[in-house]
């Protein structure tokens, strides 16, 4: 219930709940809505009324996230788990998270990528508008380099297995 949700938090002394930028966000949402709906005389505008809740989020706030210390990642990708081994190398999930570790794309880019976007022969990972996303800026599509350590550990090995049993169309 909201009254044990508040009490943890009060005996934790943590804060809980959206911070400032998720909750501007869906204010903006909001407000969007209201524009709309208003745009059609379907109620009245109050989308600057909506938008003048918006909290102010300073720039110090949104550089406060939670990064791992290089001795922390050193010690989660220093487990076996994360070594080449026979099984893992064929699990999609241990190829994305090696890809966000050494590409640096976005989470929804890695998600996305097909297997034609992945050039064997060049050895370079293409973002760009496919059936899974879009791209946000033009800027958004570019081409990677693919890693050496993903080379070394399979990535590509991996790619034309999967490429083999089920096409170039199909998701990474």
């Amino acid at each position: 219930s909201l009254d044990v949700v508040i009490q943890n938090s009060k005996q934790s002394g943590k804060p809980m709940g959206l911070n400032k930028q998720t909750i501007n966000r869906h204010i903006t949402q909001i407000g969007a809505i209201y524009a709309f709906g208003a745009s059609l005389k379907l109620c009245g505008d109050w989308s600057e009324l909506i938008k003048s809740r918006r909290s102010v989020v300073k720039k110090k706030d949104k550089l406060k996230k939670v990064r791992f210390e290089d001795a922390e990642a050193t010690l989660i990708f220093g487990q076996k788990e994360w070594s080449m081994r026979a099984v893992l190398p064929d699990a999609s999930l241990y190829w994305g998270v090696l890809l966000a570790a050494y590409t640096g794309a976005r989470q929804a880019e890695i998600a996305g990528l097909k297997l034609a976007d992945i050039d064997a022969d060049s050895e370079i990972i293409h973002i760009r508008r496919n059936a899974n996303r879009d791209v946000k800026t033009e800027a958004g599509e570019r081409s990677i380099p693919i890693h050496s350590e993903l080379l070394r550990l399979g990535f590509l090995r991996y790619v034309r297995a999967v490429q083999a049993r089920v096409g170039m169309d199909a998701d990474l």
